[in-house]
């Protein structure tokens, strides 16, 4: 089921700055954390992975090494600093050079797909999501990694960021089992693993009331239970659903917490009741910080 080939009229500039993807430069952190959580992930089942934007080839490269077969997929492929031959010449990694909407693909052609900081560029999130669902194998594997939300708007970026509940329920309603994903917030990603369903979703109208019935129908990974007794909502900034791999805990230096504190302290005159409420934050900083890794596995209950 061949698709057309999508580009831009993108321009490369003379020189690409590292935040940007340039060559040479180490892994940022971000990057760093979404190869060390495919590291902790059961993968060995799997064996043909489509990279999704594939940026720099970095995750491709690591999944090369490790004996799949891989392709990845982007646009302006090399406006990125990807070395496009020596991905194909080194570690065998087939390229295509289009956009996830429109893919070239046969139906249920790989096992698994990744997506790193993908969807947070898509105009159209429901239309990337069911073309990947379309490529995948019958209970083929999508991993997803998001950013989780932030207020500034970022260039190349239609949505601000994710949290663990807003990615859970859109990948419901995108044809994916939810009841049995892994779900985390950790770092500067919000990940999801599920696996392609084939199950048909209940009639949902995209308003109030879509919750209550696919929560009536048990397609949430633990039942959704609101105030009001209608379940039909849940606060979605989970630290993590059904995550049953260890992580390391991430920890925000001292240093940084002081400085975010004084910068306000700065551009704000506080008055002086408000000093109490500041030494009681700085005196909570390491405490919640250091709760970063006490995860939330299994909850009872989505509030």
């Amino acid at each position: 089921m061949g698709r057309g080939k999508e580009t831009s009229a993108y321009v490369r500039p003379p020189a690409i700055p590292d935040d940007m993807g340039g060559q040479g430069d180490p892994l940022d952190d971000r990057l760093a954390d979404v190869i060390m959580l495919l590291s902790l992930l059961p993968l060995d089942e799997f064996h043909s992975f489509l990279d999704v934007g594939i940026g720099r080839g970095e995750i491709s490269k690591w999944l090369a090494r490790r004996g799949k077969s891989v392709t990845g997929t982007g646009l302006e492929i090399a406006s990125y600093g990807c070395e496009i031959e020596e991905l194909r010449r080194d570690h065998g990694v087939q390229i295509e050079e289009c956009g996830v909407e429109n893919m070239p693909f046969a139906d249920a052609s790989f096992d698994a797909v990744i997506m790193s900081h993908v969807l947070e560029h898509c105009p159209n999130v429901g239309m990337a999501l069911r073309e990947v669902r379309r490529v995948l194998k019958e209970e083929g594997c999508l991993i997803v990694f998001v950013p989780p939300h932030i207020d500034n708007v970022s260039a190349g970026h239609i949505s601000v960021g994710w949290n663990v509940g807003q990615l859970m329920y859109v990948l419901l309603l995108n044809g994916f089992d939810c009841r049995k994903g892994r779900f985390v917030e950790y770092g500067q990603n919000v990940v999801a693993v599920v696996r392609k369903s084939a199950t048909p979703l209940p009639s949902v109208r995209g308003d109030n009331g879509d919750i209550h019935i696919l929560n009536e129908h048990g397609l949430f990974p633990v039942p959704v239970r609101s105030h009001d007794g209608y379940n039909d909502g849940f606060v979605g900034r989970l630290r993590a659903v059904n995550w049953d791999l260890p992580l390391p805990p991430r920890r925000t230096g001292m240093l940084k917490a002081c400085a975010r504190c004084g910068a306000r302290i700065v551009t704000h005159v506080l008055p002086c009741e408000a000093l109490w409420w500041l030494a009681r934050k700085l005196w909570t900083v390491p405490r919640v910080l250091d709760e970063e890794n006490d995860l939330l596995i299994n909850p009872a209950v989505l509030r």
